[in-house]
């Protein structure tokens, strides 16, 4: 199966990719931030959207990182509002 970014951008409501990382070890999961905030979790094989976060930020995602095998993540977004997520507090499982 072969993949591209717009297979992930589907979602016209949160406007443009402003982020982007997968996840370490076997890269099942992609995770996007959008231009209004919003946060996607999406399964890279099936190419299947998993779950959406959209009230920790309120402007453009900046900056993803998973940042262990956990799948716990940092974000930023423009107006330097920082977080550090594991993904069970947003519901990404």
């Amino acid at each position: 199966m072969t993949l591209s970014l717009t297979d992930f951008a589907t979602d016209a409501e949160y406007g443009p990719i402003t982020a982007i990382d997968i996840s370490p070890g076997e890269g099942t999961f992609l995770i996007c931030g959008h231009q209004d905030g919003h946060i996607v979790l999406w399964d890279v094989v099936s190419g299947a959207s998993l779950q959406t976060a959209g009230d920790h930020h309120q402007s453009a995602i900046i900056h993803l990182k998973f940042i262990d095998l956990n799948h716990q993540i940092v974000s930023a977004d423009v107006q330097v509002r920082s977080l550090s997520l594991s993904l069970s507090l947003i519901a990404f499982t």
